[in-house]
């Protein structure tokens, strides 16, 4: 059951919307609704008000709006040309610390490319809680892995990302990468020196945190005869 009395922390999300109601698809996000799912949040990872306060109100009004219509649907809180490009698989883990509207776990889509042709979009990589300097890669270096693997026959690169709701009061939606994942038909030692000298660290020799059948199913590779995963870089755990 819910308190009556509300922490300043919620007042202060109270604040920042007083008439607390936000429309999408026909879709209402009204703000005892909203406590109720970030009620379960804060039980599931163990945080308080003032954690969940580092984002804005709209910010979780978002991740609610996408987590409530549950899967197999379009995404209510994205643009319609992300809607286009993910379609109905996005909807996985809404357990996550921080608002997300979309888990793609993982995609094969070329978001680099969506980076020029959009300016709604941004993309950056999760970090880990580390101070070692190389502890994850840097976008630029993705992008040229993404890029050499694109290049090269039989081989399918593909990246665990989580697409972020816009930080008011901005509109750009945020692709946060938090793997790299390179299938291919079959070992390619070329290909793993090349990669080394874009991708150095870290590195793991197969993915620990996702399942291998569904990366071969978002990579399309029902023509490989032998899928596999050549290389993972998973820097979050």
């Amino acid at each position: 059951m819910l308190s009556k009395q509300r922490t300043p922390a919620e007042e202060m999300m109270m604040e920042q919307h007083t008439s607390w109601m936000t429309m999408t698809d026909d879709r209402n996000v009204r703000y005892h609704e909203l406590y109720a799912a970030l009620a379960w949040l804060k039980e599931v990872n163990e945080v308080d008000d003032e954690y969940l306060a580092r984002w804005d109100i709209s910010e979780w009004a978002n991740w609610y709006r996408a987590m409530q219509v549950g899967p197999c649907t379009l995404n209510p809180a994205a643009p319609a040309w992300i809607r286009n490009v993910i379609g109905t698989n996005w909807s996985h883990d809404w357990s996550l610390p921080f608002p997300t509207i979309a888990q793609l776990w993982p995609t094969a889509h070329d978001w680099f490319q969506e980076l020029e042709l959009h300016d709604d979009f941004h993309l950056q990589v999760v970090r880990p809680d580390t101070n070692e300097a190389n502890a994850a890669p840097h976008i630029d270096q993705l992008r040229e892995a993404w890029e050499y693997v694109t290049e090269q026959p039989e081989s399918v690169p593909l990246m665990l990302m989580n697409l972020l709701p816009p930080p008011p009061p901005t509109n750009t939606i945020i692709g946060e990468i938090a793997a790299f994942y390179v299938v291919v038909d079959r070992p390619n030692v070329y290909i793993c020196d090349s990669l080394k000298t874009i991708l150095d660290s870290p590195l793991r020799a197969s993915a620990n945190s996702i399942d291998e059948e569904s990366l071969f199913v978002e990579a399309q590779v029902e023509h490989f005869a032998h899928p596999r995963i050549l290389r993972a870089w998973e820097w979050m755990g």
